[in-house]
C-alpha cells in the first residue's frame, strides 16, 4: 500500500480499523507469516484486549450493548484503534507509512478518534495513554525520549506474565517501601543512607546551606523528631503509601496537635497524597521487575525458554521496567503536589491533599508557599529556599560563582587595608582582583568597587556608631556583641567568616584594636573569638606620625611604612 493512500485512509476511516478486516480476512501469504500473525493475534486476544477492559473497567461485550456514541464505548474503541495500529505495523513492517510511528504519525493514522480541548495536542494525548499501556504491557516499546518518541509492539511468543509470576514472593509490602524510598531519594537527588536524618545543602543567595532531611510517617512522630532548636532547618518528608490505611488528613491533625503546644520549630513537613491501588500494583511490578533483572537472578526465571527467547524476555523486561521508572517519577510530583491533576488515576482520591496542604511550616512566622517547580529535587530546593528567605531576610544576594574561601577574602581585606593607609580616598586595584572585590564588598556594605579603583563605604562605621552610642559602649565592645548588630534590625545569617571581615574592616576603619585579657591580638579571619575586645585607641597627629616613620626608615631602614595613623597602622608600626 502505498503511504500517501494509507495517510488519506486514515482521513476516511481510522486504520486501526483494519486490523479487523484483515484477521477476517483471507488467508496469509506464507506460514511464516501466518504463524507472525497468530502470534500477534494471541499477544491482543490474551494480553492488550484484557488490558485495556481493564483499565477502562468495561468489556468489549458489555460495550457492544451501548450506543455507539457513548462515551465509555468510544474511549475503549479508541485506545483499541492505537493498539491495533501498532500490530499492523508490526505485521507490515515494510510498509513505509507505518514506519517509525510517532505519537502525532498514530494521531494521524487513526484521524479524528483523538480528540482534544486545546486543538494541536492529539499527539500528547496519544503518548500519555500509550505511556500507560507500557506500564502494563512490556511488549509496547518506547524507542527514546521526549515528545515524539518511536512507538512499537515487540511481537514475540515469550509469556512475561507467567515470568512475574515466578517473583510474585518478593512482592511484599518491605520490599514495595524499600524500593519507593529509592526512587524518592533518586528523584530528590539525595544519596540514600540508613541514618536517622540525612544532610541535604543548596546554594542560597551565594552560600551553601545545610538541612536536615528526615524521611518518616508524621502521623507517628513524637514531639522530639518534630522540634528543631537548631540554626538549620530540618525537613521531615513523608511517603505515599501507608498500609494501615491511614492518610495525609491524619498527618494534618498530628501537626495541629504539635501547633496547639505553641512550640517554634525550624521544621518543615512535606506530605504526599496516597498513591491509588494502581499506582501501588505498579509498585509492587516495578518491584518484581528490579529483581528478575538482577544480573544474577535473572537466568534462574527463564530456564524455560531458548537462548533467543530470553533475550527478548530480557529486551521486554527491561522496557517495561524503564516505563515503569518513568511513571514513577511522574507519580511522585503528583503525590507530592508538584503537577496536581484531581482526575490522576495514580491517586486515592480519598486520601488526597490539593495545594498548600502538601507544604507545612512549624515555624509561625513562615507560611509555605507551593513550589514553582515541577520536579522534586528542585521543589525540595525551593522549600529550603522559602525558608531561609523567612529565616535571614536581610542577607546579601551574592553571585553564586564567588567562593568565600580565606584566600579570596584575604585578597579582598587586603585591597580594603590598603585603602585605609592610604591618604587618597580610593585605591588602584589589580585587574585580576577587580572582579572578585565587586562580588563580595559591595553586597556586604563594605564600599565600592568601580572601573579600576576602590572606594571604602561608611555603612558598618555609621551603623555600628548608632547601636554602641545606645549601650553606652563606644570604646569599648566585645566581639559577640558586634555580632549581634549586624543581624539588627533584621537577621542576615552572614557565614561567620563574612562577619570576621566586617569586624576587621570596622576596626580598622575607627582605629580599634582587639584585646584579649588586657593584651593586643592579631586578628586573622575565621579565628575571632566572641569574648575579645575592641578598643578604641588614642592616636598621634600626623605631623608626629610623619617624622616617626621619617625616623625609622631613615635610622632602622624600615621601608613603605603607611603615610596615615590609623589604629592598625600603629600596631603595624609598633
Amino acid at each position: 500500500v502505498e503511504q500517501k493512500e494509507v495517510l488519506r485512509l486514515g482521513e476516511l476511516v481510522p486504520v486501526g480499523d483494519l486490523y479487523d478486516q484483515i484477521a477476517a480476512g483471507e488467508e496469509a501469504f506464507s506460514s511464516d507469516m501466518k504463524r507472525f500473525f497468530d502470534m500477534a493475534h494471541q499477544l491482543y486476544r490474551k494480553g492488550l484486549r484484557p488490558m485495556l477492559e481493564e483499565m477502562h473497567q468495561l468489556s468489549f461485550e458489555e460495550a457492544q450493548k451501548l450506543d455507539w456514541r457513548d462515551v465509555k464505548r468510544e474511549s475503549l474503541r479508541n485506545d483499541d484503534r492505537l493498539i491495533k495500529t501498532l500490530l499492523l505495523a508490526s505485521l507490515a513492517p515494510e510498509v513505509e507509512s507505518l514506519k517509525a510511528l510517532t505519537p502525532s504519525r498514530l494521531a494521524a493514522l487513526n484521524h479524528g478518534t483523538i480528540k482534544s480541548p486545546i486543538p494541536g495536542q492529539e499527539a500528547s494525548i496519544v503518548r500519555e495513554r500509550l505511556r500507560q499501556f507500557a506500564a502494563r504491557c512490556g511488549q509496547i516499546k518506547f524507542s527514546d525520549s521526549g515528545n515524539q518518541p518511536i512507538i512499537s509492539i515487540q511481537v514475540s511468543g515469550v509469556d512475561l506474565d507467567g515470568i512475574l509470576e515466578r517473583a510474585s514472593d518478593h512482592d511484599n509490602p518491605g520490599n514495595r517501601l524499600r524500593l519507593l524510598k529509592k526512587k524518592l531519594f533518586e528523584a530528590l537527588g539525595v544519596a540514600q543512607a540508613e541514618k536517622l536524618w540525612i544532610e541535604h545543602s543548596i546554594m542560597w543567595r551565594g552560600s551553601r546551606r545545610d538541612c536536615k532531611l528526615v524521611f518518616a510517617n508524621v502521623r507517628e512522630c513524637e514531639d522530639n523528631i518534630l522540634t528543631n532548636d537548631e540554626e538549620r532547618w530540618s525537613i521531615i518528608i513523608d511517603y505515599p503509601i501507608d498500609l494501615d490505611q491511614h492518610g495525609p488528613h491524619d498527618d494534618l491533625v498530628r501537626i495541629q496537635e504539635y501547633r496547639k503546644k505553641n512550640r517554634h520549630s525550624r521544621t518543615l513537613l512535606w506530605i504526599p497524597s496516597i498513591f491509588s491501588q494502581a499506582a501501588t500494583d505498579q509498585l509492587g511490578k516495578l518491584v518484581k521487575l528490579e529483581h528478575i533483572l538482577d544480573e544474577m537472578r535473572f537466568p534462574t526465571f527463564v530456564t524455560h525458554l531458548s537462548q533467543q527467547d530470553r533475550e527478548t524476555a530480557r529486551s521486554m523486561l527491561k522496557n517495561m521496567r524503564d516505563i515503569l521508572d518513568s511513571a514513577m517519577l511522574l507519580q511522585l510530583a503528583e503525590a507530592y503536589g508538584l503537577n496536581p491533576n484531581p482526575a490522576s488515576p495514580s491517586i486515592d482520591s480519598m486520601r488526597s491533599l490539593s495545594g498548600e496542604e502538601h507544604f507545612q511550616s512549624l515555624d509561625p512566622a513562615l507560611q509555605l508557599q507551593v513550589p514553582a517547580s515541577s520536579s522534586l529535587r528542585d521543589a525540595l530546593g525551593e522549600m529550603l529556599t522559602q525558608a531561609l528567605d523567612s529565616q535571614y531576610p536581610a542577607h546579601p544576594f551574592f553571585s553564586d560563582e564567588i567562593r568565600f574561601t580565606e584566600g579570596n577574602l584575604m585578597k579582598v581585606l587586603g585591597v580594603i587595608q590598603e585603602n585605609l593607609r592610604s591618604k587618597e580616598p580610593r585605591n588602584l586595584v589589580e585587574k585580576t582582583e577587580r572582579k572578585l572585590v565587586r562580588q563580595i564588598v559591595e553586597p556586604l556594605k563594605l564600599g565600592s568597587m568601580g572601573e579600576t579603583h576602590f572606594v571604602i563605604g561608611e555603612h558598618w562605621r555609621d551603623h555600628f556608631h548608632r547601636l554602641a552610642a545606645k549601650t553606652n559602649s563606644i570604646d569599648e565592645v566585645k566581639v559577640r556583641e558586634i555580632r549581634s548588630w549586624i543581624d539588627t534590625p533584621q537577621p542576615m545569617g552572614l557565614m561567620r567568616i563574612l562577619q570576621d571581615l566586617i569586624l576587621i574592616v570596622w576596626a580598622q576603619q575607627t582605629h580599634r584594636v582587639f584585646m584579649m585579657h588586657q593584651s593586643t591580638v592579631d586578628p586573622k579571619l575565621k579565628d575571632l573569638e566572641d569574648d575579645w575586645v575592641l578598643r578604641t585607641i588614642d592616636l598621634p597627629d600626623q605631623d608626629k606620625w610623619d617624622k616617626a616613620v621619617l625616623l625609622v626608615h631613615t635610622v632602622l631602614g624600615v621601608p613603605n611604612l603607611p603615610a596615615v595613623p590609623t589604629g592598625s597602622n600603629c600596631s603595624l608600626f609598633a
